[in-house]
């Protein structure tokens, strides 16, 4: 009997869209965008608003609401109060909770794919991340979970665990050992955002290949472009064995709203993702071939 194909799901990754700081003409674009793409999943990694206000929050979940399709979204350190102490030390993630989702850390189950949210925002650091040892031991739970019951695994951050060349944020304390658990938990994507610049980086396996890709979305909404494109990424993801993986990256135009300018294929070979040869466009930042050296 031949086995059934399976079947190729489309998640869209937004992030930093910062209400509150948006470019107001981009709005309806992207909007337009996400109903001709169709994805079964819009993610967001973090920085709904810009400065964590009521107002901010009430148009990021206008935003949200206008959504064709379901989402997931987590917290990015903008989410946080940062000129009011208080709020910022007694209930850090209060309006993010009223208005975005009451769980920091959500979860999405399709067919062959789970997504799998994880807060990395934290009134401690004003701008970077932090990695608390009992939820990042939780996440590695859930992680293991489904790959036991055969998923492709995305995790979905707001601080990426490992940032390109002369990036000036600081990393998140303990990045690169978090990112080695996360590969030998068996996770695939790693979808993050926070630098405001595009990037896909493997980290790399013995044989060559990367034992799992993180596709890092500038910023999607913002004026912040920080000399970038504003853009999203589109992931294609078709599970079986192998599993495939087909990174697009969109980006705004003027006029015509967001296009797409660069794809990137990636197949599963055991346990690592190897590029295919097709490509389309240049992806600044990106490692479709990883390098001898371990993300640090």
């Amino acid at each position: 009997m031949t086995p059934k194909p399976a079947q190729t799901l489309h998640l869209l990754h937004l992030s930093d869209l910062h209400f509150g700081r948006v470019n107001p003409g981009l709005v309806e674009p992207l909007l337009q965008a996400v109903q001709g793409l169709a994805p079964d999943l819009v993610v967001i990694s973090g920085d709904l608003t810009q400065r964590a206000r009521a107002g901010q929050f009430a148009q990021a979940r206008a935003f949200l609401d206008r959504l064709p399709v379901p989402w997931l979204a987590v917290p990015g350190n903008h989410d946080i109060p940062l000129d009011r102490p208080l709020l910022r030390v007694l209930r850090p993630f209060g309006a993010y909770r009223r208005a975005i989702c009451r769980d920091l850390a959500p979860g999405v189950d399709l067919p062959g794919l789970s997504v799998l949210g994880f807060n990395t925002a934290t009134p401690r650091h004003w701008q970077a991340g932090r990695i608390a040892p009992a939820r990042f031991l939780a996440l590695l739970a859930r992680v293991r979970a489904a790959k036991a019951r055969g998923q492709v695994v995305a995790v979905v951050v707001h601080h990426p665990f490992s940032q390109p060349p002369g990036t000036l944020k600081r990393p998140m304390e303990g990045a690169a050992a978090a990112l080695e658990a996360l590969a030998a938990a068996g996770t695939d994507l790693i979808l993050s955002g926070h630098l405001h610049r595009w990037a896909v980086v493997g980290l790399d396996a013995p044989e060559g290949g990367a034992r799992l890709l993180q596709v890092q979305a500038g910023t999607t909404l913002s004026t912040r472009e920080r000399g970038a494109p504003n853009d999203f990424a589109l992931i294609e993801v078709t599970p079986g064995d192998p599993a495939r993986l087909v990174i697009a990256r969109h980006a705004a135009r003027d006029p015509g709203g967001f296009s797409e300018i660069a794809r990137q294929g990636f197949s599963r070979a055991g346990d690592q993702w190897r590029p295919e040869p097709s490509q389309s466009g240049k992806m600044p930042g990106e490692v479709s071939a990883p390098s001898s050296k371990r993300a640090r």
